[in-house]
């Protein structure tokens, strides 16, 4: 990592982040510091940054590293001139390239990224009183491995990552607590004991590599397709799909949008019903 950028990714993110306390900028900082770093400089300036965190995805039956966009920052000065957008696109160029099935995040405005063709996959919980009783590691590892276990896909965390958050929770005085209900309880996030669909936009996701997203599905179509994605041109394709398998074909019978290609992935949409099924499933991480 070039020590500069690194500075100047840290200007950045305590510039645009300033409602987070200072222990939690220094230990979120940290932790970003060992994630790839995707920035547009000009004349010795950073105009816009962000980091990839690498999360382990699980979906259908296996598991992937997938990027998870934390901290996009432009600097005050810089915006409203589309720093941020050519940041994005430059992004899911480089995901692309490694062909990375999805890009993930969680929004600080889902209407902004609908425009760079995410969706949202997974759905938030309200939130519900909790008991005094803080949770250990042990006990949010249990609960959030039980919670996942009939699901078709998810983040995994472990030890190591409930620890992180822990450390981040208690830099401002709080911690987990268990929930009457059987779940926890942080400021971020509430998990339930067991799986239903939330009632707020979460986590959204984006295909970033068209044929390995599809792989992942294992999904065939009885008819051809055309996709079209105004960010990726590489992934505007004409094909039909068997099991999974891209067949580049000249003719085809409907045109779906590469954001209503990834809900449907999720089964989150009712586009391509019945031959990308209902999944349930949860993204938990914010960051």
């Amino acid at each position: 990592m070039d020590k500069n950028l690194d500075a100047d990714y840290r200007s950045l993110y305590k510039e645009c982040f300033p409602e987070d306390s200072e222990k939690c900028t220094e230990l979120m900082l940290g932790k970003l510091s060992l994630c790839p770093l995707v920035s547009l400089t000009e004349n010795g300036e950073m105009l816009s940054a962000l980091r990839l965190v690498p999360k382990k995805l699980f979906y259908a039956h296996s598991v992937t590293v997938i990027p998870h966009v934390v901290g996009l920052g432009t600097p005050v000065k810089y915006r409203h001139k589309g720093y941020a957008a050519a940041l994005l696109k430059k992004t899911f160029a480089l995901c692309r390239e490694k062909k990375l099935p999805f890009i993930t995040l969680y929004p600080f405005s889902h209407d902004f990224y609908r425009k760079f063709s995410f969706a949202t996959v997974s759905y938030d919980y309200s939130r519900v009183p909790r008991t005094d009783a803080t949770a250990d590691v042990g006990d949010l590892v249990e609960k959030y491995d039980a919670f996942h276990k009939n699901l078709d896909y998810g983040f995994v965390r472990n030890e190591e990552d409930f620890g992180f958050y822990k450390k981040l929770l208690a830099a401002d005085g709080e911690d987990f607590y268990l929930t009457a209900d059987g779940g926890y309880l942080s400021p971020d996030e509430y998990l339930p004991p067991e799986f239903y669909t939330g009632s707020a936009e979460g986590v959204m996701a984006r295909i970033a590599d068209l044929p390995a997203a599809l792989a992942l599905t294992g999904v065939s179509l009885p008819f051809p397709i055309k996709v079209t994605d105004p960010f990726c041109p590489q992934n505007n394709l004409v094909f039909s799909l068997e099991k999974g398998k891209l067949l580049p074909c000249d003719g085809y019978d409907l045109e779906v949008d590469i954001a209503d290609l990834c809900a449907a992935c999720f089964g989150k949409s009712r586009l391509l019903q019945p031959y990308f099924p209902e999944k349930k499933g949860y993204l938990a991480d914010k960051y």
